[in-house]
């Protein structure tokens, strides 16, 4: 079965895309996984932001390839240098019974798959989150009150997240604690931190599994310190948010914390690393912003080495396979 035209170009465009992003997800895996026992001495801003841009990177990758490898075989002449090098010969030719047929059409199962499950996931997680607040209080900062003797301290929402505390949670713990807690989760409602969560999920959901889950639990730690460090004041006592943090997640740990409670859907309060949580409160002696630097560049030369490997792959595969 053979595509000709626009359909042909769709496919071939896809092809390119699956290589491009598999080729830049495996090589930022391993560099990952190299640099990732090194994260937690980072200041957790610089690391939000290598972490968005590791996600990312892939997805620019994808864009380079198709446009540096499809592309100019519309705007210039065929026998310029560099489609002499570089090209996607008979991009409006597609045959279904080629290999670029077969990873096509698993990607394309592979892409609805995953768009399916995690939407489904987040449309769950909608339901639930409107169930609480139509059986809760809602006072005038935004808060929701949870009429349970179970432990509650989240945010949830993506578009006008709100603050839910359970009131079991809220009679075990003073003026004080209960002041730090609120302010923490309503640092995560003022920068809309449910929804970066859910739009990171999204970006890194065709990563590795293991390389997935990594990036999101490093996500999740530093926007709970991000939330940590909104909640500061300049008059506030890091010692006391310390001990409020121990202390709100030891009542968690004894009450064996709730499935609502331990869901990534949620900014929870006690939903990420209390080490590096705790350290980054009492001292803030991370590795400043000069690791972004170095960082910026390994991802740009792994953009640029995958997208060259692309049509060095593309070439490699048909000399062996039939396309």
């Amino acid at each position: 079965m053979m595509f000709t035209g626009e359909t042909a170009l769709f496919f071939n465009v896809i092809t390119i895309g699956v290589l491009s992003f598999a080729l830049t997800s495996v090589m930022l895996s391993l560099a990952f996984s190299i640099a990732s026992p090194h994260l937690s001495r980072i200041s957790s801003s610089v690391r939000e932001k290598l972490l968005w841009g590791v996600a990312l990177t892939p997805w620019l990758s994808v864009f380079a390839a198709v446009s540096l490898l499809i592309l100019p075989e519309f705007l210039i002449s065929n026998n310029h240098w560099f489609t002499e090098r570089f090209h996607w010969h008979h991009s409006l030719v597609f045959d279904v019974n080629s290999w670029h047929g077969v990873v096509s059409i698993l990607a394309l199962l592979f892409v609805l798959t995953a768009i399916g499950r995690t939407s489904c996931k987040a449309l769950r997680y909608s339901r639930h989150v409107s169930q609480l607040q139509f059986f809760s209080e809602t006072d005038s900062n935004q808060t929701v009150t949870i009429d349970t003797e179970e432990l509650h301290a989240f945010t949830a929402g993506w578009i006008n997240p709100q603050v839910f505390l359970s009131k079991g949670l809220t009679k075990q713990l003073s003026s004080q604690d209960y002041d730090v807690v609120l302010k923490h989760e309503l640092a995560h409602a003022r920068r809309l931190d449910p929804l970066r969560i859910l739009l990171f999920s999204y970006l890194t959901m065709f990563f590795p599994a293991f390389m997935s889950r990594r990036l999101n639990q490093w996500m999740l730690v530093s926007i709970e310190q991000r939330a940590d460090e909104s909640a500061m004041e300049p008059s506030s006592c890091r010692i006391s948010m310390a001990q409020t943090l121990v202390k709100v997640t030891r009542l968690f740990e004894l009450e064996k914390c709730s499935k609502l409670q331990s869901t990534n859907d949620l900014c929870a309060y006690t939903g990420s690393s209390l080490e590096i949580r705790i350290r980054s409160i009492l001292k803030h002696d991370e590795t400043s912003t000069f690791v972004a630097l170095p960082a910026l560049a390994i991802s740009f030369l792994l953009l640029l080495l995958s997208v060259f490997l692309v049509d060095w792959f593309h070439h490699s595969i048909e000399l062996f396979l039939f396309h």
